[in-house]
């Protein structure tokens, strides 16, 4: 279970969620719909361990989420060329990760060349796939999405 327990989130000096407190189990599936600027992306940030709350824990399993190892809490962003190293190329990004296997990546439709070349030479919609892939390594449990099909290409 995926928890978080009087969660407390200011940004700029402004209280963005205060004493939130919720669970999620496994398979379950959640949407948040506000207005732009309330704090959607920011709650999702710190429910993937991205950003730390003002006050509060998010706990898996009763525990706090990992540091220095793969967290089973994956968020997709809005805006993925913001997340990958632009000195890197795509493919290690995902391998830091996981190795996907040829299945995935085709139901994805990520094409194999796409991980050879850096985040500044791929699309928006490409990179989002990419994005989608790294994050979908076996080992999580829960994936956040934000607004992560915003630059796909509808034939998706």
């Amino acid at each position: 279970m995926l928890s978080c327990r009087d969660l407390v989130i200011r940004q700029g000096g402004k209280v963005l969620w205060q004493n939130l407190t919720f669970t999620i189990s496994a398979g379950e599936r959640v949407g948040i719909h506000a207005p732009s600027g309330t704090g959607k992306t920011t709650l999702g940030r710190v429910l993937a361990g991205w950003q730390k709350p003002t006050a509060g824990d998010v706990l898996l399993d009763g525990s706090p989420l990992p540091l220095h190892q793969y967290c089973p809490v994956q968020l997709v962003p809005q805006h993925p060329e913001l997340t990958f190293n632009p000195w890197r190329s795509a493919g290690d990004a995902v391998r830091d990760a996981w190795q996907p296997d040829p299945e995935t990546m085709r139901r994805l439709h990520v094409q194999p060349e796409w991980l050879t070349r850096r985040p500044m030479q791929l699309s928006g919609g490409e990179l989002a796939r990419i994005a989608i892939l790294r994050a979908l390594d076996p080992r999580t449990r829960f994936l956040i999405a934000d607004e992560m099909t915003a630059q796909l290409d509808p034939s998706i």
